[in-house]
């Protein structure tokens, strides 16, 4: 998976549809609304975004996020918030956390 920085968009289509966004460039949610990105984020499918503070205050019902610290060269610390409880989404985690621990190298 490729960050989308100039095309702002991925589609990843798999087990499931993820649509990957990726913000740097814009700078609120008018923008982001006037390049008709919001259908893509309020469908029933997985949205990924980075630089998600650009438009966080906009956006309502976010079942989790996900952040990404750089700790070193070959290391990563990611966190997960759940802001409600749903437990597919839970499941959906573990079932993907298992299969990308299990990936050989």
């Amino acid at each position: 998976i490729t960050s989308p920085t100039f095309t702002l968009l991925n589609i990843y289509q798999g087990k499931y549809k993820i649509y990957h966004f990726d913000l740097y460039r814009l700078k609120n949610f008018d923008e982001f609304s006037l390049l008709s990105l919001t259908d893509y984020l309020f469908s029933n499918e997985i949205a990924v975004l980075e630089w998600y503070d650009k438009i966080e205050k906009s956006i309502k019902n976010v079942d989790i996020i996900i952040i990404f610290n750089i700790i070193n060269l070959h290391t990563r610390k990611i966190e997960f918030l759940f802001n409600n409880k749903n437990i597919k989404l839970y499941n959906l985690i573990k079932e993907v956390s298992y299969e990308f621990s299990n990936k050989k190298t």
